[in-house]
């Protein structure tokens, strides 16, 4: 019973870190997206 309980927490922890991740990932992307659309009328790529 102990394992289940176990292998659950770590489940529930991956699921968890997994979605902080991708959260971060597709903020980060937007971001950048913006930025380049920002910078899309400067020459160069600073």
């Amino acid at each position: 019973m102990y394992d289940v309980y176990i292998y659950t927490s770590y489940a529930f922890t991956f699921f968890a870190l997994g979605g902080v991740i991708a959260v971060s990932v597709i903020g980060l992307a937007r971001a950048r997206q913006r930025l380049a659309a920002l910078q899309d009328t400067q020459d160069g790529d600073a």
